[in-house]
């Protein structure tokens, strides 16, 4: 809706392109599926046209009811989501925790989790997750798309005609290289957040406290915004949360306000005045020189035993 009111319609010309499907038109075969809606003609030749064939193979199971079939288009290829409803126990298409039924494993101590712009993730047993935005391949990918935003706006520049701009093929080309770009450097990072989290679920800790940050807020500071922003912390919280959930383990999420980093770990003092550019605390109390993430990590883990322990009473 707009400033007064009134309903904003989604043009068909500069809109996003995605559409609903009817869900008893939509057929599913091993290798294709059928959308009626895109030739009405009865025709043999013109109804081949409704049958699209599928990038993978025995995803869908056939004889199911589908509900709510939604179509989108990213620039590059095309997206079918679909809900399933069967009357089969359908396990999680990501083979992550299927062994967990062959293996017994014994439940590890619980585990704090700290998360930040050094790294994406520092455990409560001294373990890292690296920063995969330091890398060479994303640091490559990050240099060719800079290249490419620039010739992208030199081509704009030199064939602008007043004040619209006239799109050649080169200049189209140049841009689907770039949305190319911004997908892989997309599917990378949260493929890392994806092995992180499962590594971590692995482990089968007794529960995962985690803290609720606030992204938004974190993002209004214009020096680590784009930092910020390519780690996908809202992302690996909800990763977190449905596989830890798939494996049966509670999923802590600490206050807001908790300081976990200006907190000793030692002896509790809390330091107020405590910057983000100390990366080491030192408590002027007990005299705890310790790494401010890994003693976030810990009081993570001790926060979360304090709420199981009340939960338990």
């Amino acid at each position: 809706y707009d400033m007064n009111g009134h309903p904003k319609f989604r043009s068909k010309k500069n809109g996003d392109f995605r559409f609903y499907q009817d869900n008893v038109k939509v057929q599913f075969t091993e290798t294709h599926v059928k959308l009626e809606s895109l030739a009405g003609s009865r025709r043999k030749n013109r109804q081949r046209l409704n049958w699209i064939r599928l990038a993978e193979k025995n995803r869908i199971p056939v004889r199911a009811k589908y509900t709510n079939p939604r179509i989108a288009f990213d620039g590059e290829r095309w997206w079918l989501s679909v809900g399933i409803q069967t009357s089969r126990n359908l396990k999680p298409l990501r083979g992550l925790f299927f062994a967990y039924k062959k293996r017994r494993h014994i439940r590890s101590d619980g585990i704090g989790i700290d998360l930040g712009v050094k790294d994406l993730a520092v455990l409560s047993d001294a373990t890292k997750v690296r920063n995969i935005n330091k890398t060479r391949a994303i640091r490559r990918l990050k240099k060719k798309r800079r290249r490419l935003q620039r010739q992208v706006s030199r081509k704009y520049q030199m064939n602008q005609k007043g004040e619209s701009y006239c799109k050649t093929s080169n200049l189209i080309k140049s841009e689907k290289q770039l949305l190319r770009i911004n997908h892989r450097l997309a599917n990378i990072r949260q493929n890392h957040v994806h092995q992180a989290t499962a590594a971590i679920i692995k482990r089968k800790p007794s529960f995962v406290c985690l803290e609720d940050l606030n992204v938004r807020g974190m993002m209004k500071n214009r020096y680590l915004s784009e930092k910020i922003q390519e780690q996908n912390l809202y992302e690996f919280r909800r990763q977190m949360v449905y596989k830890a959930h798939w494996a049966k383990i509670p999923v802590i999420i600490a206050d807001r306000w908790h300081p976990s980093s200006k907190t000793c770990v030692m002896c509790g003092y809390v330091k107020k005045d405590l910057n983000l550019s100390e990366r080491m605390y030192v408590c002027p109390v007990c005299g705890n020189i310790i790494d401010r993430d890994f003693q976030a990590a810990l009081n993570l883990k001790y926060y979360g035993e304090a709420e199981q322990m009340k939960s338990a009473i």
